[in-house]
């Protein structure tokens, strides 16, 4: 019993919210002065591992609906594991010879060595009740999370579009004058005072064979046919 009352005060310890606190506090005072302080602590197990299930669950609920799923299915073995021993635990007190009208008008009592077993039955009704509002929550917030999840994948499924093929754009290479395709019709050399009889881009083929498109460029701007000049 003392390292039972050690345990639960450990669990307090450790508790963060304030119910769960309230809680260990009450199954330290029923370990005290109970026989079914191992039901109770086991209760008191079942209850934080149905928490850290439903935390699992709430954390991985977008990114895996299977898990969701056993997590679900873990969390009602869980709960009708928890029913059962408060079956087990209501069926004890039921035998030992006690009734609802027998629970005192008062609900915080001074203990003593000997076991009050009004207390424990007040003390097995307020974790009932803790429990059954307790399961009414997770089970209703799961089965809003489970049909919010088929709803998403549902309509991502028929949502689903083949991506557009993006069109290749062509690169224009730069190319010089002497290099580019013209589709107009070549202009042949003006001079100011009449023409003359060779075209423009045959002027410069052998000046700039070995020149670079750049120089190709500048000097078709700035060079004449000799017959023009």
């Amino acid at each position: 019993m003392f390292m039972l009352c050690l345990l639960l005060l450990l669990l307090m310890l450790l508790s963060s919210s304030s119910s769960l606190f309230l809680l260990c506090l009450l199954f330290c005072c029923a370990a005290l002065c109970s026989v079914y302080s191992l039901a109770l602590l086991l209760l008191l197990l079942l209850l934080v591992v149905i928490v850290v299930v439903v935390a699992v669950g709430v954390c991985l609920w977008l990114l895996l609906l299977f898990v969701a799923g056993v997590c679900l299915l873990l969390l009602l073995v869980l709960m009708l594991l928890s029913l059962l021993l408060l079956m087990l635990l209501l069926c004890g007190f039921k035998q030992a010879g006690f009734t609802c009208q027998q629970l005192p008008v008062k609900l915080v009592q001074p203990l003593s060595v000997e076991p009050k077993s009004e207390m424990l039955l007040l003390l097995v009704i307020v974790v009932v009740v803790v429990i059954v509002v307790v399961i009414v929550v997770v089970v209703a917030v799961v089965v809003v999370m489970f049909i919010v999840v088929v709803v998403v994948v549902i309509v991502a499924i028929f949502r689903h579009r083949r991506p557009h093929r993006r069109r290749r754009r062509r690169r224009r290479r730069h190319r010089c004058r002497r290099h580019r395709r013209r589709r107009r019709r070549n202009r042949r050399c003006g001079r100011r005072n009449g023409r003359c009889g060779r075209l423009r881009n045959r002027h410069f083929v052998v000046d700039v064979v070995f020149l670079d498109c750049s120089h190709a460029l500048s000097l078709s701007l700035s060079l004449r046919h000799p017959r023009c000049q």
